[in-house]
């Protein structure tokens, strides 16, 4: 009898032991893991805030649940990895830019998204059994290889020297650089030919490329406008990181986005220009001087906000440099009827 139960307790455990070894081989009671992608930029400030503020708590609560790889875009594999999901993904060109999350085949993007939706996602992505690292190619391969610009840990905010913050863009800092030099080269020349200018210049209307180009600035500023005010990812182009200029404390000035003063400004430009061109003579020279005061202080602002981008910021905004040439080539379409028009009021007032 005693050899029966015996023999009994052997089978039960023999079958009872196989059968936690089954679940186990099938995941049952595994700890589940939500893996999640964060491509981010060093000189990126939402990207801190996201990390500091979201994702780090985050990972404290969760702990080996969480697994957030981090992907630096300024390194070229951390370039070509996020192209690479761009691609797979199908990210539209207005929400190009960092910080960018994605888990599963859930796509979140900007200082906004990220913490809106992430917190929940985990949640249900857990209850589900959790997620996989997202499909994109040579995420995998990367992950296993200590690769530069791909970490399993967050990064912490860096501090960059001048020299690495211009390297961290080469392309549109050195472009920064050169437009940089020619403004104040523009601004030099001006000034110090002003007086000579009023000696010399007879009285001269303002031609066609005045309000042509404030119609390209228009558009610029326009368009910057509406990224600065919608929260959304400029479309940069090739050269530049557009959109760290415009998430950085630079973009504004007493609260209000340069793109919406760089429209007040050239809307300013177009009506002087029509003051100019279709009044009498003294409210004409008054309008061109205008014109010129707003493009020397546009120029002014302009050589400020270059220096920022390469030497403050570590990158450049394409559009703000052309926003920067507009204004640059009003100061010298400019120069000599202000000057002629500064010499018509002078000789009226003194007469």
């Amino acid at each position: 009898m005693n050899k029966t139960w015996a023999k009994r307790w052997i089978i039960g455990f023999s079958l009872l032991f196989g059968l936690v070894l089954n679940l186990q081989s099938s995941g049952f009671g595994a700890t589940a893991v939500v893996h999640a992608v964060f491509f981010y930029s060093p000189t990126c400030p939402h990207c801190h805030e996201v990390i500091e503020d979201v994702l780090k708590p985050l990972r404290n609560q969760y702990g080996e649940q969480l697994a957030i790889v981090a992907v630096n875009v300024r390194d070229p594999r951390g370039q070509g990895l996020y192209r690479a999901a761009i691609k797979h993904f199908s990210i539209a060109e207005d929400r190009v830019g960092v910080p960018t999350l994605i888990v599963d085949e859930q796509v979140m993007v900007g200082a906004l998204e990220i913490p809106q939706q992430f917190p929940q996602l985990i949640t249900t992505m857990l209850a589900q059994g959790g997620s996989p690292l997202p499909p994109i190619a040579g995420l995998m391969d990367t992950t296993k290889n200590a690769s530069p610009g791909v970490e399993k840990n967050l990064p912490d905010k860096q501090r960059f020297g001048v020299f690495q913050k211009i390297t961290l863009d080469p392309i549109g800092n050195s472009l920064a650089i050169v437009m940089l030099i020619m403004m104040a080269t523009v601004l030099v020349y001006t000034l110090s030919h002003f007086s000579a200018d009023m000696k010399h210049a007879p009285h001269q209307s303002l031609g066609w490329p005045v309000p042509a180009i404030a119609v390209l600035g228009l558009g610029i500023a326009g368009y910057m406008g509406y990224v600065e005010s919608a929260q959304v990812m400029a479309v940069c182009g090739p050269v530049g990181d557009c959109n760290t200029v415009q998430q950085s404390k630079y973009a504004e000035l007493f609260g209000i986005p340069l793109g919406i003063l760089g429209i007040g400004g050239y809307l300013l430009i177009l009506g002087a220009w029509l003051l100019a061109r279709f009044s009498e003579t003294r409210l004409a020279a008054l309008s061109t001087l205008a014109i010129f005061g707003i493009a020397l202080g546009g120029t002014l602002f302009s050589v400020y906000l270059t220096f920022l981008e390469p030497f403050v910021i570590g990158a450049t905004c394409a559009w703000c440099l052309g926003s920067a040439l507009c204004m640059t080539l009003l100061l010298l379409f400019t120069r000599k009827a202000a000057a002629a028009a500064f010499e018509e009021i002078i000789g009226s007032v003194t007469a």
